[in-house]
């Protein structure tokens, strides 16, 4: 699991970006709250950070660590 920093900023730009663009599937304080507390479904928080790392730029805080 990525860093929580890194999920946080990923799931920020996926409700920035892409969430009310088209659609409205979730309720963005009741997830940034599941998030935070550790409650948001994996599947769900892959799904976004996948949609979303796209908008991503090099000059991120991203750890690069392995």
């Amino acid at each position: 699991m990525p860093d929580t920093d890194l999920c946080a900023e990923l799931v920020g730009l996926y409700f920035d970006l892409i969430h009310d663009q088209f659609h409205s599937l979730f309720h963005r304080p009741s997830f940034i709250e599941d998030l935070r507390l550790g409650k948001a479904p994996k599947v769900i928080l892959f799904a976004m950070m996948a949609f979303s790392a796209r908008f991503v730029t090099l000059s991120s805080n991203i750890n690069t660590k392995s």
